[in-house]
């Protein structure tokens, strides 16, 4: 087992991204393995991973997520492997498809057939990263554009097939490609307790892909941890949060197939029910 941190505060808080600065240095002191950063309607997950690579020297740098729908599959690529160059290696780029009220509200992008964005996401990143002309003919992304005078190209970068990829999924089918061709899995929603609904689908994908689970990491958020004798103060900070991810952030294309197990999952994982709803 391995020991993750994620750096959340707010580059526009100088205090608090200062204070959070000397956290990742002590935690990579003490032997942690990963920071993660994360991306909303706020600031973006790169920029402080660039920001923290300079400053440290061990620990690897992890994003969870980078939307794929607030950049092009190019400039995911681009991106990854740019960071991946500034950090000797430590990058690892966590990828998710948000939810609706971002990816519609927000970037004005339809959150239709996530998943199959997701693979034709993926399908460019991979060529990016072996150093291949980029061409997709899929159902989201086509490129170069039909109709127009571009032609295909390849990144003027070294190819890099060494950055690990990370998925952030829930639905069944998700999971399964996720077993079938990421280096890790993301989960945003976990408990031990349901395990299996989750990592069975993870399992099963690996294995129709004939790849180990060994091959698989399993990255998992852990409860937060807050000490103090009144409870609901504890627990005040964390109800838009969860309300968020109940609500804005699930989609009825996600819940669809496996509404029962994710509820379970998304509930049990808190132990919080009659405080966060």
């Amino acid at each position: 087992m391995k020991i993750s941190i994620s750096a959340s505060s707010p580059a526009w808080d100088p205090k608090a991204f200062k204070e959070q600065l000397t956290y990742v240095q002590e935690a990579e002191r003490m032997g942690a393995d990963t920071v993660w950063t994360v991306e909303g309607w706020g600031q973006d997950a790169v920029t402080p991973l660039a920001y923290l690579a300079a400053q440290t020297k061990t620990i690897k740098l992890g994003t969870a997520i980078m939307q794929i729908t607030a950049r092009t599959p190019a400039m995911t690529a681009m991106t990854a492997m740019t960071l991946s160059s500034l950090s000797e290696g430590r990058f690892i780029l966590g990828l998710g498809s948000s939810g609706p009220q971002i990816v519609e509200g927000l970037h004005g992008q339809s959150f239709e057939r996530p998943l199959s964005r997701m693979k034709e996401t993926i399908k460019v990143i991979r060529a990016a990263f072996a150093g291949e002309k980029i061409t997709v003919s899929g159902e989201q992304i086509q490129l170069p554009l039909p109709g127009g005078e571009g032609k295909p190209m390849r990144l003027a970068q070294p190819p890099n097939e060494e950055i690990p990829l990370y998925l952030a999924t829930l639905g069944p089918k998700s999971l399964e490609y996720t077993g079938q061709v990421a280096e890790g899995w993301i989960g945003t929603a976990f408990t031990p307790e349901r395990a299996e609904a989750l990592l069975d689908p993870i399992w099963a994908g690996a294995g129709s892909a004939k790849r180990e689970k060994s091959q698989i990491d399993i990255h998992v958020g852990a409860a937060s941890v807050a000490f103090g004798k009144d409870i609901e103060s504890l627990v005040a900070p964390l109800r838009m949060s969860k309300a968020f991810t109940l609500a804005a952030k699930i989609s009825s294309v996600i819940l669809q197939p496996c509404e029962i197990s994710f509820f379970q999952i998304s509930l049990a994982s808190s132990n919080l029910n009659s405080f966060l709803l």
